[in-house]
């Protein structure tokens, strides 16, 4: 086996090095043919069934195609290198490259070939690069029987569909916690089935629980301008330091005790972060100086909610005025309710971040695999694909 790393760049004009048994050095052209798309002006379509594929994927559709399913194309201009995965007949755009002749290998297997090469290496020109098909199908590729070809791209579909599914789970559950913040800081925390049967009383922000006050959020959470730490002036230590966008460093000593919430000044106006520890504000921030007894992530949800845009100075460049923020009337609940609430909405944060966690994992999985499956190191008969079906 090879001593250097197998990456797309070290194994392009040199020695695949000791490969399994049946496998074959070939150029890629050898492999998938490509060709380059045929223009069709957004103004020539006609609404039909037929993807119509550019550099980026799917753009439209139209009565007719140029290719027959399955295809895979890469951008050829525009998204270089991006490559697509289409199940049907398509038409291919002249800003991607279709693969005309797959010569009988897996279809399947050439997609994860050729997003294993990161192809876009290979553009050419400075205003628009661009990739020509005659620099790429000399490139050196190794390639294993159609049956490990059919195996091995059954193995990373079966990975790519559990990492999809996450995707989906992560995004649904996004979802359900922007409703459930709603829900929950317009008629505190009782089930959204029983909304209806919350006592509401009138105010100047509209109707709000009975037992809840509406008042400026000055009375809430007092925001203070963020203190100045240029660069060259930190050291290293314990104490976060934030600024706008959130944590972008650490230092010795820090201004304000945690937790703490804060709201983007400039550059993300607006953005609110959460910080568990003693920190470091940034005068590109506002920081909660005063939370006036209320629960701080109870106060983080609530600064969540509120469109910041609205009370921003400066043309060029919009800054959060810490003036026009705090006369804005908010509706709070008592203390035990900001609590449940803060705790409810906490625990969906925490299923959030496992499943970004797991998506991460998958990710790596994914790419592990492919580099090695790409280049020969495992074979289909390596992976034990019940392992890959229940990682989720």
């Amino acid at each position: 086996m090879r001593d250097q790393e197998d990456t797309p760049e070290n194994l392009l004009g040199t020695e695949y090095g000791t490969l399994p048994d049946g496998w074959e050095i070939l150029e890629l052209g050898d492999v998938a043919t490509l060709q380059r798309g045929k223009d069709l002006p957004v103004s020539d379509r006609q609404l039909g069934s037929y993807p119509v594929v550019g550099s980026n994927g799917v753009v439209g559709y139209h009565v007719e195609a140029v290719s027959s399913g399955p295809g895979v194309l890469v951008g050829r201009s525009g998204s270089v290198g991006k490559v697509t995965w289409i199940a049907e007949d398509y038409w291919p755009l002249n800003t991607a490259l279709w693969v005309r002749d797959f010569h009988d290998n897996d279809p399947r297997y050439v997609f994860y070939l050729l997003s294993y090469l990161q192809l876009s290496r290979f553009a050419a020109g400075v205003s628009v690069p661009t990739l020509n098909r005659n620099l790429i199908h000399p490139v050196k590729v190794a390639v294993p029987p159609l049956t490990e070809q059919e195996a091995i791209a059954h193995v990373l579909s079966t990975l790519q569909e559990t990492i999809e599914t996450t995707d989906q789970v992560i995004e649904a559950t996004r979802e359900l916690m922007r409703s459930l913040t709603n829900h929950l800081l317009t008629y505190g925390p009782v089930p959204m089935d029983e909304a209806d049967q919350v006592p509401l009383r009138e105010t100047e922000i509209g109707p709000v629980p009975e037992h809840w006050q509406a008042v400026c959020l000055e009375e809430v959470a007092t925001l203070q301008r963020g203190k100045d730490l240029p660069q060259s002036k930190r050291q290293p230590g314990r104490h976060p330091v934030v600024g706008s966008n959130g944590v972008v460093g650490s230092h010795s000593r820090s201004v304000a005790d945690g937790p703490g919430v804060l709201v983007g000044r400039s550059g993300s106006v607006g953005k609110v972060t959460w910080v568990e520890k003693s920190y470091w504000p940034l005068n590109t921030a506002l920081w909660v100086k005063d939370f006036h007894g209320n629960d701080a992530a109870f106060v983080y949800r609530l600064l969540g909610t509120i469109d910041f845009s609205k009370y921003t100075a400066g043309v060029s460049v919009p800054t959060l005025n810490r003036n026009l923020v705090h006369p804005v009337v908010v509706g709070v609940p008592p203390l035990q309710e900001q609590q449940e609430i803060a705790h409810i909405l906490g625990a969906m944060d925490e299923k959030i971040a496992a499943e970004e966690s797991l998506k991460s994992s998958l990710d790596d999985l994914f790419k592990t695999l492919l580099h090695n499956m790409m280049t020969g190191k495992l074979t289909a008969n390596d992976i034990d694909l019940s392992e890959v079906e229940g990682v989720a």
